[in-house]
């Protein structure tokens, strides 16, 4: 079973970037870390199903990635999340 604890975590990643780029659609954010996911793992955009595969660690990975010098989400996140 997948850790139930992962829905907030990424929740609280999706709420903050959307927060940042409120002109996105939801669709659009989660295709964006999806490509965003892809290159990383050296595939090609066009990989049929993608963003539908793609496991939420890897997605928190690239959120992570998009706030690489302070960390800065990961602190937000945990203290939101503890309340």
């Amino acid at each position: 079973m997948r850790d139930p604890e992962r829905i907030d975590v990424l929740l609280e990643y999706v709420r903050k970037h959307w927060k940042e780029y409120p002109d996105l659609r939801l669709t659009q954010l989660i295709e964006n870390i999806a490509w965003k996911a892809s290159n990383k793992k050296g595939q090609s955009r066009a990989v049929e199903g993608w963003a539908f595969n793609m496991e939420d660690d890897v997605m928190v990975e690239v959120f992570k990635d998009m706030y690489p010098a302070t960390g800065m989400l990961d602190v937000e996140v945990k203290k939101e999340i503890e309340g």
